[in-house]
């Protein structure tokens, strides 16, 4: 039996997938107004963008960082 957090180690650290993993959440729209959202792809979802949000927050809290940013949480 593998070890989960063996295995997100060589994945992440795997210079073959460098060009597939996500870390950040991003957000497109088909249209320049920013009016119709585009949600392909799981980092570009309403959830992923409020965990990753939320947990920087959550950080900034807690070590006493500023976190700016031009979309509001």
């Amino acid at each position: 039996m593998c070890d989960p957090v063996e295995c997100i180690k060589d994945l992440i650290g795997n210079p073959l997938f460098k060009e597939h993993i996500v870390y950040v959440p991003s957000q497109a729209y088909q249209d320049e107004a920013g009016s119709q959202r585009l949600i392909d792809d799981m980092w570009m979802a309403d959830w992923w963008w409020d965990k990753q949000v939320s947990s920087i927050l959550s950080l900034n809290k807690r070590n006493g960082f500023t976190f700016t940013s031009e979309r509001t949480a």
